[in-house]
């Protein structure tokens, strides 16, 4: 068996990865082409909604594999405390052939379903449709919303991977770089849509931000941030969600 192009002997913590998950996507087609005699085929113009969610399960399958080994390496590094070795070191013993492997396919896996997003769901395109008033507009909004923060925590927790495995050449792209000024184009009423989640995700980004930039371990300043909103209203209000999750973090993005 490989895995990312490395053999399992060769692979050390790539190989022994948990609950792997083997569901098949969903049918990608409107609830309304669903009969008890089966489905029909959706129209090629149009999209349906669901293409969303199917997208973004797709990237928290890339970003739950990331997070495992990130533990896997940060836990295995503390296990080996007494001989002081460090998660540099650690990852240098167990083959950084394959942690290196393991960040450029994982990028090259995100950049690829960053590319592949159907019209309505391109989270990088800078124009919004005037008229979102209708319903699905509406959930396409909610859903590029949803991809969009996905996207930036895959790729902040793929850049901590690769400085905890000792590879410096990773760097922030344009999305994780802008992600908080392409959010606060974002009305606050898709953010909200997507549940406290969404608030939880775009604090840990900004707070990833911010000890990057001042020195500090982005772990502990995410954790402290995370309990500062989980002691908070856990349903604010699309206003209070732009002034506190977006507006008060916009100065610590980077670029």
């Amino acid at each position: 068996m490989e895995f990312c192009g490395a053999r399992d002997e060769e692979a050390g913590l790539l190989a022994n990865l948990d609950d792997e998950i083997s569901a098949s996507e969903p049918l990608e087609v409107d609830d309304d082409l669903i009969t008890n005699a089966g489905s029909f085929p959706q129209p090629s113009e149009l999209v349906p909604i669901i293409a969303g969610f199917v997208r973004v399960t797709r990237i928290f399958k890339i970003l739950s594999r990331t997070i495992q080994l990130l533990r896997r390496v940060k836990t295995t590094a503390a296990a080996t405390s007494v001989r002081t070795v460090e998660p540099r070191s650690l990852a240098l013993d167990l083959d950084p052939t394959s942690f290196s492997s393991y960040v450029s396919t994982t990028l090259g896996q995100l950049d690829t379903e960053l590319v592949g997003l159907p019209s309505p769901l391109r989270v990088m395109n800078t124009e919004v449709d005037e008229d979102t008033s209708q319903p699905v507009q509406h959930a396409f909004e909610t859903c590029k919303a949803n991809i969009l923060v996905t996207q930036a925590l895959a790729r902040y927790e793929l850049y901590q991977f690769a400085s905890t495995t000792g590879n410096d050449d990773y760097i922030l792209d344009d999305l994780t770089q802008s992600v908080l000024s392409r959010l606060d184009m974002t009305s606050g009423d898709y953010l909200t849509a997507n549940g406290s989640s969404m608030r939880h995700k775009v604090v840990f980004i900004a707070a990833f931000l911010l000890g990057r930039e001042s020195g500090t371990d982005p772990d502990v300043v995410c954790r402290e941030a995370l309990s500062i909103v989980s002691s908070q209203d856990v349903h604010p209000t699309p206003t209070s969600f732009a002034k506190r999750g977006l507006a008060d973090m916009r100065d610590i993005e980077l670029g």
